[in-house]
This record gives structure tokens, C-alpha cells and sequence, in this order.
């Protein structure tokens, strides 16, 4: 509901306020979260009961999250594995070794399926039976990388797919 002047005063630039006043104009917030209801994509508010515990304590908290899949309250026991998109083979066996014995303990492996290690992580994890949750980079209307789409599909049956991105 901000005025096209408090924008500027806050030092955002004339053309940018020019284009958000058109698309604030345009935005049907009920359309918006039909669309998202119909990909199956849930958006979840750090005020609302099934915001992930450990993400909620960090200081630059999202204030919502857009999910496809479930978060469970036993993710909040999760290990982050990451790393290089150009994996030696030494990485892509550790991740994969380490992904999967955590897993086969209960852990939540969360990664952020780029190619290399994530995708190692995630596919550790799922082949003991283990949940993983990928944190993507974009909105969870696409999948990148495009090769990781039959894995983002088995996370998701599997754990979930997570952005802060709309």
C-alpha cells in the first residue's frame, strides 16, 4: 500500500516504482494462490505452526517459505551437506558415503540440488530410504538443473523441495 513517493524516498529508482505500481495494479492475490494450489506448492509463514524450527532461529529468517512436498517435525534433526558443482571422484564418494549413513541414522540431509555434490548428498540420503530436502536458488517452478528433475521428483515423494522465491 505504499505510495510510489515513499519508495522513492527510500532510494528505490523511478523506473523500478514505474513497473511495480503496473504489476501491483495487475496482481490478483486470489489467481496467484489458485495457481499455486493447482502446482501442489504450499507457502508456509514464519508465523504459522509448521515453519521449520531451525530455520526460524536464524537472524535473516524468510518470512515465508514455498514448499512442494512435506516438512516433517522430525527434519529438525538435519545435516547440510554441500559443495562443488565439479566433484573429483573422492567428493562424489564421500558425499554419497556420508549422505547415506547419516540417513540410514534418521538424519534429514538438506542440500540444494545443484549439480555435483548436492545431487550426491540427495541421492545418498534417498538410496537408504532416508528424507532430503532440497533448498533451491529459484521459485519451485522449474527445476535447475534441468537433469535433476527426475531426482526433485523423488524428493519431493521423498522429503521436499523448498525456496524462498515465489
Amino acid at each position: 500500500s505504499a505510495s510510489a513517493k515513499s519508495f522513492i524516498e527510500i532510494g528505490i529508482n523511478d523506473n523500478t516504482v514505474n513497473f511495480f505500481n503496473i504489476y501491483r495494479k495487475s496482481f490478483n492475490p486470489k489467481d496467484y494462490f489458485n495457481r499455486l494450489k493447482k502446482r501442489k506448492i504450499d507457502v508456509i509463514t514464519i508465523k504459522d505452526d509448521n515453519y521449520p524450527l531451525n530455520l526460524k532461529e536464524i537472524s535473516d529468517a524468510p518470512i515465508a517459505i514455498y514448499v512442494k512436498g512435506k516438512i516433517k517435525s522430525s527434519d529438525k534433526q538435519a545435516v547440510a551437506i554441500v559443495g562443488s558443482r565439479k566433484m573429483t571422484a573422492y567428493g562424489r564418494e564421500v558425499s554419497s558415503r556420508f549422505s547415506s549413513e547419516l540417513a540410514s541414522f534418521g538424519l534429514t540431509i538438506v542440500s540444494g540440488l545443484a549439480r555435483g555434490i548436492d545431487t550426491e548428498a540427495h541421492k545418498g540420503a534417498l538410496s537408504v530410504g532416508g528424507r532430503t530436502l532440497a533448498v533451491l536458488g529459484c521459485g519451485l517452478d522449474m527445476v535447475y538443473p534441468p537433469e535433476n528433475y527426475k531426482l526433485a521428483e523423488t524428493i519431493i515423494e521423498n522429503g521436499a523441495l523448498i525456496s524462498e522465491y515465489p
